[in-house]
């Protein structure tokens, strides 16, 4: 492949977001099921300030709310087997995990405390009441961090059903696998020479990304299938999946590049003039497959950059001098003027569809409970047409007692049924009739309007007005 030509289309881009987050606190979500995908931060603020759940709509936001604590992780998911879904978001903040419904707290879980170590809240108190310093306190926790059992560093991909496996990395660059029905684990699986900076699974593959600038492909085993080394640190990894075409890659994202990988062969290569803080891809918004980039932005906080630039005013011509001086000096008479216009217009409006109801010209009705629609076909080349009308109810009480009737010139047509009985009209309802109309004289070859009339028992419902094709002389004369 080509590498000096990129296959990304640059869609979005802001560096006005001021956005604060990691890569475990990014996610993609149908919210609403609608197809229209939007992205979903975990924003960490300044400190301990502005720590927010937000919703982007491309890059505008479309919806925030509050997080008491920093959130740790944020993972869109369906919970209910209806359709369209809708799913719900989980985050992980503080000591409880928050489920939000439209943006909104649904529901909450707090995970049972751990009993405190004795050891420990002794070596506390003993602080509080002065009889050890803080060095003391030090070595006092440094030798229970290597009695007690070592915390977890967990990531998770895929459903927990069926038979599942859950791949935990711990702080100690090893990897454990959880099987369906397992309580207890004898070891690790994958142990690592580096830290590890991130998990992704690419087909039947999981890659594991290290601080040692390697990427290294297991299989669900544990066992070793390739090796990369890289020339630049590694910011983070993601599994590139393409649907149209059944594309499955991973992504690399290093200091101002993003890669894609398919096994270990290098395909594509996007640079990025800012340092990467995180990626993500999947569907955003129509999308099926976008890329998300997060920068490192070293620019002072405040408006765009577009707001600081110069813009290229034209020059001020004579006609747009004298016309911005006409609208100052005559303001009040040209308002008053657009006024008596628009009243006008409001006027002939209100004249022309008054007489469209007098006259019934429409060939839809205007009334609600007489919504009736005509329309009218005429097949033949002369002396003899034959003509196709066709009614279509749109209103719920069905219409009784109408007729069909035309009005015509009659020197120059003759109708076979110039009155036509019409039964009742059920709303939905297509209804067909026809008659024949003969043409008398042939040979001036005139054309003549023809108005078709729906009436009832004292006034017309609906009409429509045909103009009769020029006739023909007869083959038989």
């Amino acid at each position: 492949m080509n590498l000096s030509t990129t296959k990304w289309v640059s869609a979005l881009h802001s560096t006005s977001l001021g956005l604060n987050t990691l890569p475990c606190c990014v996610g993609l979500a149908d919210l609403h099921g609608d197809g229209d995908y939007k992205l979903v931060i975990g924003d960490y603020g300044t400190e301990k300030y502005n720590i927010r759940l937000k919703v982007f709509k491309g890059i505008q936001l479309i919806g925030e709310s509050v997080l008491s604590d920093l959130p740790a992780a944020v993972a869109p998911f369906i919970n209910e087997h209806v359709q369209p879904s809708s799913p719900s978001i989980a985050v992980a903040c503080g000591a409880s995990i928050l489920i939000y419904k439209n943006l909104k707290p649904f529901y909450k879980f707090t995970p049972p405390s751990l009993e405190i170590n004795p050891v420990e809240a002794e070596a506390w108190h003993h602080l509080e009441a002065g009889h050890i310093d803080t060095t003391q306190l030090h070595a006092v926790l440094l030798k229970l961090l290597h009695e007690v059992q070592d915390t977890y560093s967990q990531t998770t991909l895929g459903l927990y059903d069926v038979d599942y496996r859950i791949f935990v990395s711990d702080r100690n660059a090893e990897i454990f696998r959880i099987k369906r029905d397992v309580t207890s684990i004898p070891g690790p699986i994958i142990t690592m020479k580096s830290d590890i900076l991130g998990l992704a699974r690419v087909g039947k593959q999981l890659a594991v990304a290290c601080a040692d600038q390697t990427i290294t492909f297991f299989t669900a085993k544990g066992k070793r299938q390739n090796k990369m080394q890289l020339s630049e640190p590694i910011q983070g990894i993601d599994t590139f999946t393409y649907e149209p075409k059944q594309y499955v890659a991973l992504l690399v994202a290093l200091e101002k590049e993003v890669r894609i990988y398919c096994e270990t062969n290098l395909v594509d290569r996007q640079k990025v003039d800012q340092p990467i803080s995180w990626i993500r891809f999947g569907q955003f918004g129509r999308e099926e497959g976008a890329l998300i980039i997060g920068t490192k932005s070293k620019e002072t906080v405040g408006p765009p950059q577009a707001q600081n630039r110069k813009l290229n005013i034209p020059r001020r011509t004579k006609i747009y001098v004298d016309q911005a001086v006409r609208e100052r000096e005559h303001a009040q008479l040209m308002h008053q003027v657009f006024q008596r216009d628009l009243f006008m217009l409001r006027l002939a409006v209100t004249k022309a569809f008054a007489n469209l109801m007098q006259n019934s010209l429409s060939s839809i009705s205007t009334k609600k409970h007489e919504a009736v629609e005509i329309s009218v076909e005429i097949n033949g080349f002369g002396p003899i047409f034959r003509m196709i009308i066709k009614l279509r109810a749109a209103s719920q009480p069905p219409l009784q007692h109408h007729w069909l009737t035309f009005h015509y010139n009659q020197e120059w047509y003759q109708f076979e049924n110039s009155l036509i009985p019409v039964p009742a009209l059920v709303s939905g309802m297509a209804y067909e009739f026809t008659t024949i109309v003969r043409c008398l004289c042939p040979e001036n070859g005139i054309s003549d309007d023809v108005r078709v009339l729906l009436v009832g028992q004292e006034k017309v419902i609906v009409a429509a007005l045909v103009t009769m094709p020029v006739s023909e002389m007869s083959l038989l004369d």
